[in-house]
């Protein structure tokens, strides 16, 4: 039953964006008694907000340009679906003054400021003219166009190196570049501008003072079209990685009440200067003298406004949609307190190893962390596929507490407690840096990653014990396994003969490193594993795996076909089954040939009664523009086969089966 709505002028509101901040705005508004209508590419048709929403409406195949950038298409399922107003999130459309006029044209309600006022902050350079007339702290430069390069080189040096290069169109990293000295202006120009018009559509460049060692702090603004305009606050938004935020906090520990009261008041008067509505943010650099510069403003809401949820108890969504609807705004600046702290990481399907390189797959498992201090925000499920067309962004993650370390605390549990299996993420990179000594200090600045990672993140690599313990619970598991099948080997003789115990070996793959494992079944619940010179003996006790006496703390295990998951407090490793156990060693009847990732298959060679060999070429998956060859794991005959050649098939999917021969040659010949 649809609650009755507090929003008078609209009653059903269409979410211009995907992933979890469309589901976050979709919560909200459906708690006002809003319809929620969602849209969507083709890529995304599996996404929670789909769904969620009350409605959903296709606008296209994957790329932005043909979906989530386009105008017509978003405000033509807009009107077809009745809904009066847009919401446009963040990213995307959201500060694209075309678009809200767009929407205005249209009788649409563009939840977010006027287009007037977006299109004074969109340009950086303009901007920081603007808000410097009104007594807003800038940071020294010029804007390199209509400039020689002699010029633009002789402006630097006045200012002196390092400068930024940077964007005046755009934000989130996007066409900037850190330049040390002279000798690498042109080219760094060069590099932003190409950048800047791929992401922003405009090459336009500005070059300011780089204030390095410094504090990427942020104030909250709100306003109503009634000209009140308040604060809630500030974020530290120090923790960058390649100019993109990756931890966020609210309060910033390094500011005391008059600071942030002299922050706070700039902003104010700057949004105020443009006669801003809604929600917005002014960002500045700190330094280390507490010296703050404006930076720009983002006239949206930010990924990171959890943080300041959590310390005001405000839902700043509700507050966008009342202040589109013509409402005052319920609070004056005396009214806002801040209580406790939070801290939010952003959960990125990407390898920090590989230079933060961004990942892709299905995901074949995802459990969230749960507890009362936790909050996450997520967007995706267990079976959706991530696409690498649009921002890695899969889940942000919130601890909250009464103190800053109390907040840290929680967040390290919940982000252990996070399993995520398909893409590679940055569970463990996140991790590292909460549990940083200087992070735990506080000591944090716009250059903490690239100080306790100068040579870049290289993720802590698997030990012997680690190997011994992806191969012993993937024995495990196989052993469950034929026990539910009621396998005709009795368990309590898997690995024994009238000699003794047995001794099986397998290969297993991390990276580039292959390792030989030895397992020896011991009894039903007692395995040993042998690993180059070092021997482990593990006894499973109800679930519970016990090394050397002591029950291990294993978070998460997962096993396919070619890979073993592991999972533990903070670490987690992918390890490739190079070479399965033996059939000599676990008796099956059947094996399955499946899929080793999503893809198609080109070739399939083999079909019904062939026999083939361990190591027999089955078939072959294109996926992401490679060739993986698909290897029989056992000796045998093809039983039967679930795919052709041209199908598209999913990890793990099945494609053949292959039954294990008698002695006689010919499967059931006696």
């Amino acid at each position: 039953m649809q609650t009755q709505s507090r929003i008078k002028t609209f009653n059903k509101l269409l979410i211009a964006n995907r992933g979890e901040i469309a589901l976050r705005i979709i919560k909200t508004a459906k708690q006002l008694g809003l319809k929620t209508v969602a849209v969507y590419s083709r890529v995304d048709f599996e996404s929670p907000h789909v769904s969620f929403a009350d409605q959903s409406v296709c606008i296209g195949d994957g790329p932005v340009a043909g979906s989530y950038l386009n105008h017509k298409k978003i405000i033509s399922a807009a009107i077809n679906s009745g809904s009066q107003a847009i919401h446009p999130g963040y990213g995307f459309l959201s500060e694209n003054a075309k678009f809200a006029k767009s929407c205005m044209q249209n009788d649409l309600i563009f939840v977010g400021p006027s287009a007037a006022s977006i299109e004074l902050m969109a340009d950086k350079a303009h901007a920081k003219n603007l808000l410097e007339k009104v007594g807003v702290p800038c940071i020294p430069g010029f804007e390199e166009k209509g400039l020689s390069f002699k010029e633009v080189l002789r402006k630097a040096m006045n200012i002196g190196f390092p400068v930024m290069v940077k964007a005046a169109a755009g934000g989130g990293g996007k066409g900037m570049r850190l330049v040390s000295s002279a000798d690498e202006l042109e080219k760094s120009i060069s590099l932003a501008k190409a950048e800047a018009q791929n992401f922003f559509g405009s090459d336009k460049i500005i070059i300011e003072k780089a204030i390095l060692d410094s504090k990427h702090v942020e104030i909250q603004i709100f306003a109503d079209k009634w000209k009140n305009c308040i604060s809630l606050g500030e974020r530290d938004c120090s923790v960058q990685r390649r100019n993109q935020k990756l931890i966020e906090e609210s309060p910033c520990m390094k500011i005391d009440p008059q600071l942030r009261k002299k922050m706070q008041d700039i902003s104010v008067i700057a949004a105020s200067k443009i006669s801003y509505t809604g929600a917005g943010t002014i960002e500045f650099l700190l330094d280390r003298k507490q010296n703050f510069y404006f930076l720009e403003m983002n006239t949206r809401l930010q990924v990171e406004h959890p943080v300041t949820e959590i310390v005001t108890g405000l839902d700043l969504v509700e507050m966008q949609l009342e202040v589109a609807d013509g409402q005052k705004l319920k609070l004056t600046q005396e009214d806002i307190e801040m209580s406790g702290h939070a801290i939010e990481v952003r959960l990125y399907a990407e390898n920090p190893s590989e230079q933060y390189s961004p990942s892709n797959g299905r995901i074949e498992v995802w459990e969230e962390p749960t507890g009362d201090r936790l909050r996450v925000d997520s967007g995706i499920q267990s079976g959706q596929t991530v696409s690498t067309l649009y921002d890695g962004l899969l889940v942000k993650i919130i601890g909250k507490g009464a103190t800053r370390d109390e907040a840290r605390k929680i967040l390290l549990k919940g982000l252990s407690d996070t399993i995520l299996i398909g893409p590679e993420i940055n569970r463990d990179f996140l991790l590292d840096v909460l549990s940083h000594e200087e992070f735990s200090r506080g000591e944090i600045s716009t250059d903490f990653i690239h100080k306790i990672f100068p040579r870049g993140y290289n993720k802590i690599e698997p030990q012997p014990v680690h190997y011994a313990i992806s191969v012993v619970l993937y024995v495990f598991q196989q052993m469950e396994r034929y026990r539910e099948k009621s396998i005709r080997m009795p368990l309590e003789l898997l690995g024994w003969s009238s000699q003794g115990s047995v001794s099986s070996s397998l290969k297993i793959k991390y990276l580039e490193k292959e390792v030989d494992v030895i397992v020896g079944v011991k009894g039903f619940n007692t395995i040993s594993i042998s690993i180059e010179t070092q021997e482990f003996t593990f006894f499973m006790d109800q679930h519970k795996l016990l090394l050397e006496g002591r029950v291990l703390d294993i978070k998460y295990f997962y096993a396919t076909s070619r890979y073993l998951y592991l999972f533990l407090d903070k670490l987690s490793f992918k390890f490739a089954l190079e070479q399965p156990i033996p059939p000599d060693n676990i008796q099956d009847s059947e094996r399955h040939i499946v899929a080793p990732m999503p893809g198609v298959l080109v070739s399939l060679s083999v079909e019904k009664g062939n026999s083939v060999s361990i190591g027999d070429h089955i078939g072959t998956l294109e996926a992401m523009k490679m060739q993986h060859e698909i290897l029989a794991t056992m000796n045998g005959i093809i039983v039967n086969t679930h795919k052709s050649e041209g199908q598209q098939v999913q990890a793990e999917e099945l494609i053949a089966e292959i039954e294990e021969m008698s002695e006689g040659g010919q499967d059931g010949a006696g």
